[in-house]
């Protein structure tokens, strides 16, 4: 029996066979296909176009005409954000500029959880996505900012008014760009980190965590008199939506068939809201 198996072992095509096998087990596994697909030259024409419509107003502020309140009055405010007037936390401010710039470096670093599972490629079309939907809704916030030229609430303060003066970005108020630079960075990740991993039940905590963090950011930036509640909430809804829909317009076959989805169901006696992501 010993001499027989010593036998095969050294045959020809036992010995290719088990080279074979040994190979195999060397060469790295393939990284498992993405449920997003990227093109260079699309995606970066959208990322470069959306950041440069959000900075043109920014460089040209200056030579924007300013608002024509000097306090501004606060009965033109409605009843709900004329509670914010007069708020005015420093230490609320500078949180929620450390929240919003900090957000998106930590999605960023984020993309590096996808490294060891699913490859670099993975890690860097996410930090792409990423920053795809913070451009979007930065440009987007732009617009709408010297569009509508809402005066901050302390605008519509005597003492601070005076001190601010009639800068452009004082009447820049609606919506929050803060809010929106955090929502747009965090529910973009955690809508990113759930496609990836649908059956990992930390995905939970990382929507509470990513909804926490950004909505932290919305209400320092009310606590600093630098915003109305409507700014934020504003931020908060159109920023989210951008951060689902530009992943999930990314989706690949089937998969974008399985996308965000929302439906309202009523009948007699009751109606329902289904929403999946």
């Amino acid at each position: 029996m010993l001499v027989a198996a010593i036998a095969l072992a050294l045959a020809p095509g036992a010995r290719a066979g088990a080279e074979a096998e040994a190979e195999a087990a060397a060469e790295p596994a393939a990284e498992p296909e993405s449920p997003f697909a990227l093109r260079a030259e699309v995606d970066v024409t959208v990322l470069l176009t959306a950041t440069a419509v959000w900075a043109l107003p920014k460089l040209f502020e200056d030579e924007l005409a300013p608002g024509d309140c000097l306090p501004c009055d606060p009965d033109d405010v409605n009843a709900f954000d004329r509670t914010t007037i007069g708020f005015h936390d420093r230490g609320a401010g500078i949180a929620s500029d450390v929240g919003a710039y900090g957000l998106p470096v930590l999605a960023g670093l984020g993309a590096l959880l996808d490294v060891k599972p699913f490859g670099w490629s993975a890690a860097l079309e996410d930090v792409v996505l990423v920053a795809e939907s913070i451009a979007i809704s930065g440009a987007v916030n732009g617009i709408v900012k010297n569009l509508v030229q809402r005066p901050r609430p302390y605008m519509y303060v005597e003492d601070t008014a005076e001190e601010k003066g009639g800068a452009r970005d004082n009447y820049r108020s609606f919506y929050s760009g803060h809010t929106s630079i955090a929502f747009s960075a965090s529910v973009a990740f955690a809508y990113i980190f759930s496609v990836r991993r649908p059956d990992d039940p930390w995905r939970y905590a990382v929507w509470g965590i990513a909804i926490a963090a950004a909505s932290a950011v919305g209400v320092c930036r009310v606590l600093a008199g630098a915003h109305f509640w409507t700014d934020v909430i504003t931020g908060a809804v159109v920023s989210s939506a951008f951060g689902v829909l530009t992943p999930a317009l990314h989706l690949r076959g089937e998969r974008a068939k399985r996308g965000p989805e929302a439906r309202a169901v009523a009948g007699p006696g009751y109606a329902s809201l289904y929403v999946r992501f």
